[in-house]
């Protein structure tokens, strides 16, 4: 049967630090029939869980790189699924070395897992087919690490784009061209451009305008700087485009 996006929810947006009111990097994007997420950082198991979401729904994890802040909770949400006895198959996109650092870390913690997980590398296709006729693309960010953007296409013709950690280049004006929803990366301020140049990141103002010119139909930011202050993201309301989402939100695969 085909799928279709239904929701899809940022569930850390705090760059590089958790912060008392921002968890690191984490999104769940909802479809008719399952769940994907896409980075697992420190503490998504709790945000994921208090959000009301199901083991029996979380078939896909995509991970755009290996910085602690993306993917810190990712080998305890294998291990608390095992711990639940959750033995439905799961699926994972990834950085070459994903594979060989999450099963080494399994292996060092003595954790043999009673479920089916299967790894799929983004360095050696451009794209995945997910059931229910979903497709999802994925492009080379730049990066000081391989790190990777990812385009989520259904059967209905929906586009979500999901980058972050990258400087604003070509491959993610690429993934985010005519999107219904884009969410991307807004580490720093316009003021700390040269800031966002050394680090590598985007700032908010590059974000917004990557998005309008990319055709994007709604833009949400992530990933903001513990610098940051929660007064100056609320103050993002720039050509109509920069918002800020709270909680759950609605895709309509209809105009």
């Amino acid at each position: 049967m085909d799928q279709h996006f239904t929701t899809f929810e940022i569930l850390g947006n705090s760059a590089g630090i958790p912060t008392s009111g921002r968890n690191v990097s984490s999104v769940i994007v909802s479809l008719t029939g399952y769940d994907i997420m896409l980075d697992c950082g420190e503490g998504t198991y709790l945000t994921w869980r208090r959000a009301g979401y199901r083991w029996k729904r979380l078939n896909y994890i995509c991970i755009t790189h290996l910085h602690p802040d993306h993917i810190g909770g990712l080998v305890p949400l294998l291990f608390y699924r095992k711990l639940l006895h959750i033995e439905s198959p799961l699926e994972i996109v990834g950085p070459a070395p994903l594979e060989d650092f999450i099963r080494s870390s399994l292996q060092f913690s003595g954790i043999h897992l009673d479920y089916p997980l299967k790894f799929h590398v983004a360095e050696s296709v451009s794209s995945l087919e997910l059931s229910g006729g979903v497709r999802v693309r994925w492009a080379a960010l730049d990066h000081k690490v391989p790190c990777f953007g990812y385009r989520f296409e259904s059967p209905g013709g929906r586009v979500l784009t999901f980058i972050t950690d990258t400087l604003p280049c070509g491959n993610g004006s690429r993934l985010a061209q005519g999107a219904d929803v884009l969410i991307h990366e807004a580490t720093f301020e316009p003021a700390q451009a040269e800031l966002a140049k050394k680090a590598f990141h985007t700032t908010t103002l590059q974000a917004l305008d990557l998005a309008e010119n990319a055709g994007v139909k709604q833009l949400y930011l992530t990933h903001f700087s513990p610098r940051v202050q929660d007064e100056a993201l609320e103050k993002l309301r720039y050509r109509g485009m920069g918002i800020l989402p709270a909680g759950r939100q609605t895709i309509s695969e209809t105009d």
